[in-house]
């Protein structure tokens, strides 16, 4: 004979499975994507470190913040880890990308993370605004769980961005990068596949 199992009880703890296995596949695979996009657009440990380290605090954070206020992790909020990495990650990304643009081309007197800062603050900043308003819309949504990605998107992107603008110029000062120093002061910073591509890009 054939049996079939149904009812919510059954949806659930399958639902449940299914979230667990999505969790541990999409976060992952997220963070190594990433990885290698920073990988091949810096070729630096401090432009793969940096951006990652602050994208794993800031959903650290976020989790733990859902898990302290008692929130599950529903079909809404399941996206919300690789959506905090994307988007996280972006913010940190700017903030390097624009210091080893100072290194090679300083825009103001002293240490190059001050004008790094002083560049890539404003457009992180209303790239956070424009993200944060776009996901407090979901928080109107009748469906509990949109309502909850929207809340706890809304709380990530803001700690990522605190992060971005903290945490990321805080560690450019600790940590070194003569290696790359010695590229720019020898003009290797532009040469390359990748800026000659991003340069046909910009041109079309």
């Amino acid at each position: 004979e054939r049996l079939y199992f149904t009812g919510l009880s059954h949806i659930k703890v399958n639902a449940l499975a299914l979230m667990r296995r999505d969790l541990a596949s999409l976060a992952p695979a997220s963070l190594a994507l990433i990885v290698l996009v920073l990988f091949f657009s810096f070729r630096t440990r401090r432009g793969v470190f940096l951006p990652l380290l602050c994208v794993l605090v800031g959903v650290i954070w976020t989790m733990g913040i859902m898990g302290w206020l008692g929130e599950p992790i529903s079909l809404g909020t399941l996206v919300l880890p690789s959506l905090l990495i994307v988007i996280g990650s972006s913010y940190a990304t700017h903030v390097v990308s624009r210091y080893y643009l100072e290194i090679e081309s300083p825009t103001t007197p002293g240490e190059p993370v001050y004008g790094a800062l002083q560049q890539a603050g404003l457009p992180v900043l209303v790239s956070a605004i424009a993200t944060l308003i776009g996901f407090s819309a979901l928080m109107v949504n009748p469906i509990q769980a949109v309502r909850s990605l929207g809340l706890y998107a809304v709380i990530g992107i803001a700690i990522l961005f605190v992060l971005a603008m903290t945490l990321v110029p805080a560690l450019i000062l600790i940590l070194p990068e003569r290696r790359y120093r010695q590229q720019a002061a020898g003009g290797e910073g532009e040469r390359g596949r990748l800026p000659k591509i991003l340069a046909a890009v910009a041109r079309l």
